[in-house]
């Protein structure tokens, strides 16, 4: 048996922050889960999110992952536009400028710019 440790004991107050953490980043990654399933079939449009990505619970969602659900786009798809809309990888929905949201939207609804030029 391993001996008592402070601090390690299940029920202290940092135990359980840690276990309602999780729980809300379980939440949130149900929710985008549901979001991107929800962007996929066409019950929400993209420009929707981009425009007001806080209200589809979206706002911390990178650009990169919120492209992957969009129809028609994958890995090598989504750099190329993450590249010609001038957008780091890692770059969060909630902080695109305003120049960027209309950069991926054009390049989303546009199936014209999607070729390579």
């Amino acid at each position: 048996m391993a001996p008592f440790k402070p601090g390690r004991n299940p029920t202290t107050p940092d135990r359980a922050e840690a276990l309602r953490r999780l729980d809300k980043a379980r939440q949130v990654r149900a929710a985008w889960a549901e979001l991107r399933r929800r962007i996929r079939a066409g019950e929400v449009k993209p420009r929707d999110v981009l425009d007001h990505p806080d209200d589809h619970g979206a706002g911390r969602m990178t650009a990169s992952t919120f492209l992957l659900s969009c129809p028609a786009i994958r890995s090598p798809a989504r750099d190329i536009f993450l590249y010609r809309a001038r957008v780091p990888r890692g770059k969060r929905l909630r902080s695109l400028t305003l120049r960027q949201r209309e950069a991926l939207a054009e390049l989303i609804e546009n199936p014209n710019l999607r070729r390579r030029s």
